[in-house]
C-alpha cells in the first residue's frame, strides 16, 4: 500500500499542550474581543461621539465657578443656597 505523504517533521507538527488547549486559546480571544467591542462603545456613548478634545472645550466654557468670599453676597449665602436646594425649601 502507497504512503498518502511524507511524514512531517518534528519542528513542523504543533505540540500536544498546544493542540488541546486551542478551544481555550479561542474563547480567551472571542472574550477579549466581545469585552474590547463592549468598553468601546460604553465609552463612546458616554461621550456621546464627541472627541476628547472637543468634548474638553465645551467643558471649560460650562465651567463652574468657584465661590467669592467677599462682597454682599458671600460665601456663607452662596452656602445656604445650595443647602436649601438640597433640602427643597428656600432659605430665610
Amino acid at each position: 500500500m502507497d504512503s498518502i505523504g511524507k511524514t512531517p517533521r518534528a519542528s513542523e507538527v504543533t505540540p500536544e499542550r498546544f493542540y488541546l488547549r486551542r478551544r481555550e486559546f479561542l474563547r480567551n480571544s472571542a472574550l477579549f474581543a466581545a469585552t474590547s467591542a463592549g468598553v468601546g462603545g460604553m465609552l463612546l456613548w458616554l461621550m456621546r461621539g464627541l472627541r476628547a478634545n472637543v468634548r474638553h472645550e465645551t467643558a471649560k466654557a460650562h465651567a463652574p465657578q468657584a465661590p467669592q468670599a467677599s462682597g454682599a453676597y458671600g460665601f456663607r449665602d452662596q452656602l445656604q443656597d445650595v443647602m436649601a436646594l438640597v433640602r427643597g425649601s428656600p432659605h430665610k
